[in-house]
Formats: C-alpha cells, sequence, structure tokens
C-alpha cells in the first residue's frame, strides 16, 4: 500500500503543492521594459497623487457654478483659452468663462465644466444651449486623486505584470523594478523508443521526442526557463543518474516516459529513490 495519496483530484494536487515547504525563488532586478510576463517582487506604490490637480476630463468652459443664471441669460465672457501642458494656472474671474481642453489643469476658482456641446457662441460670449437642470456642479472634472492617491499600493507583490502594468510603470516613472527569478525547469525525456527531431529513423518502431519540445514552449509561454536534457534510454543507471544532474541544476524536473509497469520502465524506481513523492496520479479528463 502507497505511503501518498493516488489519484487525486485537481484542487487537491493544486492544495498538496501550496503547502509544500518550498523555498521561494530569489529576486533580481529588471528594466521596466524587460519585465513584461514576470512577477512582481515588491508593492509598486503612487509616489503622489494623480491627478495632482483638478483637471478637465472634455472640451468645455471652466465656469464659476454660480454664474449659471447668468450664462443663461445675458452670457459670459470669454479670457484667453487653458491649453492642456499649459506651465502656469489661470485665475477664473465671477462673469467670466476660460475654454479648457481634456487634460488640462482646472482655472483656479473654477468649480464646474460645460462641454462645448452645450455651449452656444455669440458676440464673444457664451451661452448655455441645455436646460440648467443639465449641469451639475463639479461635472467633468477629475478631481485630485481620481485616478490614485499618494501611498495607494497600484501594483501588489506577486502580481504578474502585463501590458498595463508596463503603462503604469511607465506613467510612474519605475526604471527598475524587482521581479522573481525565472523558474529552471528540466526536461527528461525517457525511453528506447524516443528519437530527437531531426534523427533518422533506425526503423519504424519509433516515436518522436514530441512531449519535449511542446513542454519546453508551454514552459516559454509562461516565460520561465527550460532546460532539455538528452533523451535517457531505458537503462536504470541512467536514468538515475540523469535524473541527480536535473535535481540539482534545475529548480523544477519534469520527465515523461517511462511510468507504465513494463519490464524496462524505471522512472517510478528511481523517483521513489531519489525524491519524497507527495501524491501520484491526478483525476483530469483530456
Amino acid at each position: 500500500m502507497a505511503d501518498f495519496p493516488t489519484m487525486v483530484s485537481y484542487e487537491q494536487a493544486l492544495k498538496i503543492i501550496q503547502d509544500l515547504p518550498i523555498k521561494p525563488l530569489g529576486t533580481q532586478q529588471a528594466h521596466f521594459k524587460n519585465a513584461l510576463h514576470r512577477i512582481c517582487a515588491q508593492d509598486i506604490c503612487a509616489p503622489y497623487n494623480v491627478p495632482a490637480y483638478p483637471t478637465a476630463a472634455m472640451d468645455g468652459y471652466a465656469i464659476h457654478f454660480d454664474d449659471i443664471p447668468m450664462l443663461l441669460q445675458e452670457g459670459l465672457k470669454i479670457l484667453p483659452p487653458n491649453k492642456a501642458g499649459n506651465p502656469t494656472r489661470p485665475t477664473l474671474q465671477r462673469g467670466y468663462a476660460i475654454k479648457t481642453f481634456t487634460g488640462s489643469i482646472m482655472p483656479l476658482n473654477a468649480d464646474t465644466l460645460i462641454i462645448v456641446e452645450h455651449i452656444t457662441l455669440q458676440d464673444n460670449r457664451i451661452f448655455l444651449n441645455v436646460p440648467k437642470e443639465q449641469v451639475q456642479k463639479s461635472q467633468w472634472i477629475r478631481q485630485v486623486g481620481d485616478n490614485y492617491k499618494e501611498g495607494e499600493i497600484l501594483l501588489h507583490k506577486g502580481d504578474k505584470i502585463g501590458a498595463f502594468e508596463i503603462g503604469l510603470l511607465a506613467e510612474l516613472n519605475y526604471n527598475f523594478i524587482q521581479v522573481y527569478q525565472k523558474v529552471r525547469v528540466g526536461i527528461l525525456c525517457v525511453g528506447d523508443e524516443i528519437i530527437e527531431v531531426g534523427e533518422i529513423n533506425p526503423h519504424s518502431n519509433v516515436v518522436r521526442s514530441v512531449n519535449t519540445h511542446l513542454l519546453e514552449s508551454l514552459l516559454l509561454e509562461m516565460q520561465q526557463e527550460p532546460i532539455i536534457y538528452p533523451i535517457v534510454k531505458d537503462d536504470k543507471a541512467l536514468i538515475k543518474a540523469a535524473y541527480e544532474k536535473a535535481l540539482e541544476e534545475c529548480d523544477m524536473l519534469i520527465t515523461t516516459g517511462g511510468m507504465s509497469m513494463g519490464d524496462y520502465d524505471y522512472t517510478q524506481e528511481v523517483m521513489k529513490e531519489l525524491t519524497q513523492i507527495h501524491f501520484k496520479g491526478v483525476r483530469l479528463k483530456p
């Protein structure tokens, strides 16, 4: 009777693996452009509020909300426009409006933005062309910290870095960050009948080493570091030597072949001699 569970469920297998006292991999510094698909090894916090000032979310006219009645009747005079990227922040006076563009810092004293679609221009004055009920105080304005606030954790340790995270790191001016090292995964194929891609068939009773290259590609898709070892024949001493070498050089080892109960299937014997088995077999449908 085996002293380890057999044919466990997928969920049980994950739980067993997650509960193992496995030492985490080390970390390394990576340029943010080279961090795509890597696992973040530090918390990335916002160094400041974004936006840092109230900012226009649409193209429109910045006004005082209390000037709405004037906007409906005699109209508001127009001050010079407020373009995005202006080095200075204009000041709004009562009875006036400042044309303010998307991304521009709202003028001082302005608390409302009327979008251009709701404005009629006449004799250098603007008039509201929709009912006043459609105008809300602070509308179309991104307030301080609406995107994120100073000290807020934006990227957590353990998060996978994707394209949007790369954009975030660029916005935060993070040139280098700490990421976890890639896992070195050995791939070992066992069997007298296996031949490598490119080899000439010695006879018809052979199988190409498909699993080796399939596993390598899957690991590369996962941004890990596969290491392919030479195909090993059905010889216990050779298999054991290959196992010992791979276990010493890699963080993880995947083997394929030699796992049946035939007279020449030695992989299970070698595994029992060199490793501690925590479960055998997982109930999965193809």
